[in-house]
């Protein structure tokens, strides 16, 4: 089975810092998700999704957590087992998202 090395926070440098800074600060999160620090092992790659998750998600005239639960929605909508218990964690960050998100994630189950 082929493990991916994944960069803890504490350990990063140059590039993977940066981005890892920017990440927390622009997403308003304490810590860096396990998928994020994976990519790291590959700086090019994950500054090329970090770039194209900015465009997409920071941009626009919908507010990031309306994006959060669109893109969380889809990923349920196509293939529910894609979605790791990660992913839907969002809506913790606002209160306002809680609730949106909680009916969201449980209306998708009960239809099962």
């Amino acid at each position: 089975m082929a493990t991916i090395r994944v960069i803890a926070e504490e350990k990063a440098t140059g590039r993977v810092k940066r981005i890892f800074e920017e990440f927390k600060r622009l997403r308003k999160v304490e810590r860096i998700p396990a998928i994020w620090r994976a990519m790291a092992a590959n700086p090019d790659y994950l500054e090329a999704t970090w770039n194209r998750y900015k465009a997409i998600m920071l941009k626009g005239k919908l507010d990031l957590l309306t994006k959060e639960i669109i893109a969380l929605a889809d990923g349920l909508g196509i293939e529910p087992d894609m979605c790791p218990p990660g992913d839907s964690n969002f809506p913790k960050r606002k209160p306002t998202g809680q609730r949106r998100g909680r009916t969201l994630v449980q209306g998708r189950r009960s239809r099962r």
